[in-house]
């Protein structure tokens, strides 16, 4: 299977090579619209779906990111289902939407996650963010990225491991991790760690962007290293 992936788009549509699944982890909504549900919902119901039915892949995979508002409005209001169905429908069953979910397609298991760990003095201004609780008695942190089971093949987050030490510690997938969120954020794809963010950290597309391609017969046969808490002292508070 071939997958492609793409992240931090904000708006701006990009051309794909041919592939059977296209995954975007997060941040798809262009800036002007995001905090306008109205706005997002023509966004979302008119351009987003017309792109989609362009694109040369048989599914297309999104996890939202902290600027999809409208997403996390359908998720806390209890919309989603809804949603999702209107643009199943729309983009002829091309599109999948993951919140804390997995999708199976052709054999291949993805798993979406579109938390954040909060920025630093931006709290709570952005859509999904996820710090985690701590259990008085015990001292253990729990979060939702405690759902991420053992065994996926594709995990799809918005946040970057590398920056989030809660995330770093979940299941490594079998095959790739893709993400976005710090622009410029690190990655090893080598060991199966992308970073597929469009854009660099000036909102601007990255020169000579190319976006990620994987094929899932090309198996990641090295282990995936631990990052642990050297991600939070990477983690610096410029919005993104």
């Amino acid at each position: 299977m071939k997958i492609c992936g793409l992240s931090d788009i904000h708006g701006q549509f990009r051309d794909i090579p041919e592939c059977d699944v296209l995954c975007i982890t997060g941040d798809l909504i262009n800036l002007n619209d995001q905090r306008n549900i109205d706005a997002s919902r023509h966004w979302w119901y008119n351009r987003f779906t017309s792109w989609i039915n362009r694109l040369p892949c048989k599914k297309v995979i999104i996890v939202p990111g902290n600027h999809d508002f409208y997403l996390e409005d359908a998720y806390i209001k209890g919309y989603l289902p809804q949603l999702k169905q209107d643009l199943k429908v729309r983009t002829n069953d091309k599109l999948v939407i993951l919140i804390n979910e997995q999708y199976d397609y052709e054999g291949t298991k993805f798993y979406g996650c579109p938390y954040i760990k909060s920025i630093p003095f931006q709290q709570g201004r952005w859509a999904f963010e996820e710090d985690g609780t701590v259990d008085e008695e015990t001292r253990k942190v729990t979060s939702k990225y405690d759902d991420i089971p053992e065994g996926i093949d594709i995990l799809l987050t918005h946040d970057n491991p590398f920056k989030n030490a809660l995330l770093s510690n979940v299941p490594k997938p079998k095959i790739a991790h893709l993400y976005g969120h710090w622009h410029d954020g690190r990655d090893l794809p080598e060991v199966g760690y992308y970073n597929c963010s469009v854009l660099d950290d000036f909102y601007n597309v990255k020169k000579n962007f190319k976006p990620i391609i994987i094929d899932t017969d090309e198996s990641v046969s090295e282990d995936i290293q631990e990052f642990g808490k050297e991600n939070e002292r990477n983690t610096d508070a410029t919005e993104t």
